[in-house]
């Protein structure tokens, strides 16, 4: 078992991201990004802010099943740049080094708000971060608990120089705090919910079309009620869409497909 003061260098090693078709054309022409803090309504976020990948084909799909039109879920396969390093906080921590934390912040630093019982002028050491990560976790037991906790954990792994932390053996998967660090390898679909096969440029592009449809229609059914989005969130939804469908024209005339195509 990999202790967990030691991060796991992970570049290289093959990863799945699970997504909508519009999006998968926006990462193929423009690269990895994370849309901000204005859209958290419409992105959830388990282990905060940032990009997710995955081991488990299945967790992937989770983000890009019921694609509009019933086109076959995409999923990408990607890599971490060179030198990335990833905590992990999915072993089992160590009662030693509980019990040391707990001495030293308190009983409240093991509860589910164990951020706000360390002061912000304390620098932890890797092995107290991961272990309280770790202690924290499971499969439906999400370590972080709010905005405030995933600003701190944010802060903690930049000081420590670590780009993300994650889980490599359940479905919560990896964080990857920078988008940039992550390299695509290839666009592929799964249309038997078990196998992936190359995804064609045509394929994607008609699939991002009707992702787009469905997009606008979603928007537009939400503003027809009085609890569906505000005035503010619908303009940022509108520019969305709308520079999606750019890339969408860019992505077609990059692989020679007529408008319709």
């Amino acid at each position: 078992m990999t202790p967990l003061h030691d991060p796991l260098t992970l570049d290289g090693r093959e990863f799945l991201h699970g997504t909508s078709a519009s999006c998968v054309v926006s990462i193929a022409v423009e690269g990895f990004r994370v849309r901000d803090e204005a859209h958290h309504k419409w992105i959830g976020r388990v282990l905060g802010r940032g990009l997710y990948v995955t081991k488990a084909l299945s967790v992937a799909l989770r983000f890009s099943e019921g694609q509009a039109g019933g086109y076959s879920p995409h999923v990408l396969r990607v890599e971490l740049a060179p030198g990335t390093r990833i905590a992990r906080v999915d072993a089992e921590p160590d009662p030693r080094a509980l019990d040391s934390l707990r001495r030293e912040f308190g009983h409240a630093v093991l509860g589910p708000d164990f951020a706000a019982a360390i002061p912000h002028n304390k620098r932890l050491q890797p092995r107290q971060l991961f272990t309280l990560l770790a202690h924290q976790s499971g499969v439906d037991k999400p370590p972080l608990h709010g905005p405030a906790q995933q600003r701190s954990v944010r802060n903690w792994l930049a000081r420590l120089k670590y780009h993300g932390f994650g889980y490599t053996g359940n479905c919560l998967g990896v964080l990857i705090l920078d988008p940039s660090r992550v390299r695509l390898r290839a666009i592929a679909r799964c249309p038997d919910g078990r196998t992936l096969v190359p995804a064609q440029p045509s394929e994607v592009a008609t699939a991002a079309r009707a992702d787009l449809r469905e997009r606008s229609k979603v928007l537009e059914d939400c503003l027809r009620v009085p609890w569906g989005i505000s005035p503010s969130e619908a303009e940022d939804e509108r520019a969305e869409i709308q520079r999606r469908t750019q890339l969408l024209s860019a992505y077609c005339a990059r692989y020679g497909l007529a408008a319709g195509d």
